[in-house]
């Protein structure tokens, strides 16, 4: 860098900078199931299911004691009609905005997949670089690195406007601005210090359409329903109306790391000394629901008596039958932490043809606070001093330490590895290290804290599961609102809550591999590895503490009975505020409470085995070749990503009593992955400025399915873990988008039983994927120091038609039999052929 008269930067300092914008927007096919014109008028009476048997509809609001026997009964309708004047008049509004089916359903019996819309997905995104190197001295050198990278995202989703469901119709604004330093020092020929230090701000804002639109007013809910958005309806067998759970927010994440690492070497020893300390604040304000979540399910029209094989989603929500609902109030958090690393790493050269790797790291993590304490956990070991029962919440800073979790002080890794030439052809590699995860994202779920009593999680639901818990026109019934850590242990009771373990160890994993690679004429190198890894104490699912112990469903429908409350005048909201409950509820663990959720769940176990083989042809005579095969398999008993969680209890089949029942292969398991790319400088008119110096990149990818998991059951447990009857995988003859799996293989669990359907099948996958991307690059030199790139892309190059799973969603009819036509079908598929064109001014 030069600049005349004022600074000779020559051979000195060197500058890099560069702009880029990518305009694209892809439209995606969107299939999906609404209402036809004579279920938005009532009329089931051709309403069947896929073997085409007539789902016969109750009226909910009939709802009564069985005079005869144990649980309940309800009176059918008529002709399968419900009459106009029992139509509740908000659901009548919500379904003005939805439009009609566009296409034939996909069964001939049902409605399934009766809306077509190619959904647009526009994204605008920018990227700015500029980079200064400088030689300070002939002892120092370093950089500084400035770079930002803006993103909107504006999706129309399935094509309902304000109603629509998709995560993406939505205005999306992501920002991410960087800055980094690096200074090298030369204390001697064999001494060696890095300095590093980087700064990483992250925004993120997101809104819904219907965002402050005062939606809940305009369709008819009263005042009461908090005015944010359209609120979330979601009806059993349709696509849901309205935003899903995170629709409005605002997200920034600060993150400041420091990093200094001294190169020593000492004959035949070259050791390294590092250290990292890493700051992380996350400040976020994120409203889940805040106009409330409608659920309207098949159960609350179905014969009480026999759930399955009647009733209908869209029959419950025209009579405003309100299954379960959520209402969700919060506040902005701010959470912060530190880790710190240090590491020591000697490469110990025993031989010329021997090198040994030793090396220990060590890694401790400061447990996240919240600036403000806002954070809360319920204690189900404790007793509440209020209501002298088990279970209380506690408060950071007040009845509780401010940290999340406690502090995991012994996270020592260990690496230990080898090298060993046998000739000067054939290299063995050998090697085993313990690699701690990150845990500050997991044990505050980012944004998505457990904060009670700072922020409010309204859940109302029926203890019998057979009595609506409110008219939707009514409007969600009175609610609890923030009260912070006045509200006291007892706050809450009668809701669902979270329970954070405090004991929350870093979860690890052991890692190990063992390499052969041989070189071969014509500068052709194969790599032979075996590798392996045990994951323990990971994030993993959650599961309900509050779950019933399986022994008690020896009582049948007698689970349903209603019984005296024992809380009746101490809880004041909520189903549990009624002067019954139900057996089932009274026989929890924590009957005055609904669902009493794990947090941040520690404590999972994985094993990874892997045979991967690798054939290069190093780049010579214009052309490079990379070729990857790996066979391999992943079992946990819990599916997660490494670091994060989920927040809500999910479907683990005994969770409360044996986490590890349902170990199985992971939901993303890939069995085989072929990889092969390369890279050809095309020989032709090599001297032409500009009709040479072409080249062609291709990278093709074709690999199998990942396990497939259904659920669905109905048998009054909660569970829904249908019975596996036979293997349902399906010879590829017989195989297709209509049929990818035998349906006929799952049979509803009779009730009252658990389904033995593994967690995933073993055997029956979903379709694989064949990919080959293709470009083409030429650079055009301008002038001295300056250069046009050009380059054109296109990606699935052969518009290959790769099909995304199928349908796993299981719906029993009064048989036991699946009747959903939907089950085992596939509706939608991946990326067709994109191109794209580009160019890029270097100087």
């Amino acid at each position: 860098m030069r600049i005349p008269g004022v600074y000779d930067g020559r051979n000195r300092t060197f500058f890099y900078g560069g702009h880029e914008e990518w305009i694209y927007s892809n439209a995606a096919i969107m299939r999906a199931t609404l209402p036809t014109a004579s279920e938005k008028a009532g009329d089931f009476s051709n309403t069947r299911d896929s073997r085409g048997t007539l789902i016969p509809v109750y009226d909910a609001w009939s709802t009564q004691t069985n005079p005869g026997g144990s649980g309940y009964v309800r009176t059918p309708f008529p002709g399968n009609t419900i009459p106009v004047n029992r139509f509740d008049p908000v659901a009548v509004n919500i379904l003005k905005l939805i439009p009609l089916p566009n296409v034939p359903a996909a069964d001939p019996f049902t409605t399934t997949n009766n809306w077509l819309y190619m959904g647009a997905s526009p994204t605008e995104q920018g990227s700015t670089n500029l980079k200064i190197d400088h030689r300070i001295s002939d002892r120092d050198n370093g950089f500084i690195r400035l770079s930002d990278t803006r993103q909107t995202k504006n999706g129309t989703g399935y094509g309902l406007g304000v109603a629509d469901s998709f995560s993406l119709a939505r205005l999306d604004s992501r920002n991410r601005y960087n800055v980094a330093l690096s200074e090298n020092h030369i204390f001697a020929p064999n001494l060696i210090n890095e300095f590093r230090a980087n700064g990483l701000l992250f925004r993120l804002k997101f809104a819904a359409a219907s965002y402050g639109g005062d939606w809940p007013q305009k369709l008819g809910l009263p005042a009461t329903t908090p005015p944010d958005q359209f609120p979330t309806v979601a009806v059993s067998g349709l696509l849901t109306f309205g935003p899903n759970n995170t629709s409005v927010g605002e997200q920034n994440e600060q993150t400041i790391q420091f990093f200094d690492a001294l190169t020593w070497v000492k004959g035949r020893h070259t050791v390294k000394f590092g250290v990292e300390q890493r700051f992380v604040q996350v400040n976020f304000s994120k409203t889940n629901y805040p106009s409330g979540q409608y659920s309207f399910s098949n159960t609350l029209t179905s014969n009480p008596q026999q759930t399955s094989g009647s009733g209908y989603g869209m029959a419950t929500f025209l009579l405003g039958a309100v299954s379960s609902a959520q209402l969700n109030i919060d506040p902005a958090f701010s959470f912060g932490t530190w880790s710190h690393s240090s590491f020591v790493q000697d490469d110990w050269k025993i031989t010329p043809r021997l090198t040994l790797n030793l090396g220990l790291r060590y890694e401790l993590t400061r447990p996240a606070t919240e600036r403000w304490n806002r954070f809360s956990n319920f204690d189900p070991f404790i007793v509440n001093s209020e209501t002298k029962r088990m279970g209380a919440l506690v408060y950071a800073g007040v009845t509780a330490p401010r940290d999340t979790v406690n502090w995991d002080r012994n996270n020592f890794g260990p690496r230990v590895g080898f090298a060993y030439a046998v000739n000067p052809k054939t290299v063995i590699r050998a090697g085993f290290g313990i690699i701690y995860v990150p845990t500050e994202a997991g044990d505050t779920n980012a944004d998505n804290s457990n904060s009670l009593g700072f922020q409010a999680l309204n859940t109302f639901t029926s203890t019998t599961s057979v009595f609506p818990v409110f008219r939707f026109s009514d409007g969600i019934p009175p609610y609890l609102t923030p009260t912070g850590s006045s509200g006291g242990p007892a706050a809450f009771r009668g809701q669902s809550v979270r329970y954070q373990d405090r004991n929350a160890p870093t979860g690890y994993l052991e890692q190990w591999n063992f390499t052969v690679q041989r070189q071969f004429p014509g500068k052709w190198v194969v790599t032979t590895s075996y590798t392996g890894n045990r994951g323990l104490k990971l994030f993993g699912l959650n599961y309900d503490l509050n779950q019933i112990d399986p022994s008690y469903y020896s009582l049948g429908t007698k689970l349903q009975d209603s019984v005296p409350n024992p809380f009746f005048g101490q809880i004041k909201t909520g189903s549990l505020s009624a002067a019954t409950i139900s057996r089932a509820q009274s026989l929890l663990p924590y009957p005055d409470y609904i669902q009493v959720g794990t947090f941040a769940n520690h404590g999972s176990a994985s094993t990874y085995h892997g045979l991967q083989v690798t054939v290069e042809r190093r780049f010579s005579g214009g052309l490079s070749t990379l070729i990857a095969y790996t066979n391999s398999k992943l079992i946990d008993d819990s599916y997660q990503q490494i670091a994060t969680q989920s927040t809500t209890p999910d479907d683990l089949r005994a969770g409360r009593f044996n986490r590890h029942l349902d170990r199985a292969i992971d939901q993303n398991d890939i069995a085989q992955r072929f990889v092969g790319s390369t890279i050809y400088q095309l020989p032709f008119f090599k001297k032409n400025r500009f009709a040479g110096g072409w080249q062609v990149n291709g990278i093709a990818t074709i690999q199998s399915g990942s396990p497939l998991s259904v659920r669905g059951a109905s048998n009054f447990t909660n569970i829904p873990y249908p019975n596996l009857l036979y293997n349902p995988t399906l010879d590829p003859s017989q195989r297709s988008v209509a049929r990818w799996f035998d349906t006929n293989a799952f049979l509803n669990p009779a009730a009252y039983t658990v389904g033995n359907a593994p967690r995933t099948l073993p055997d029956t996958r979903g379709p694989g994927m064949i990919n080959l991307n293709l470009s083409l690059f030429k650079s055009f030199r301008l002038w001295e120091g300056a250069r046009l790139d050009f380059r054109a892309e296109s990606f699935n190059t052969l518009n290959h038609t790769n099909l995304n799973d199928p349908s796993v969603t299981f719906t029993a009819n009064a048989a036991g039999q699946n009747s959903n036509a939907a089950f085992g079908r596939i509706t939608t598929s991946m990326d067709p052929r994109r191109c794209q064109l580009g160019l890029r001014l270097v100087f």
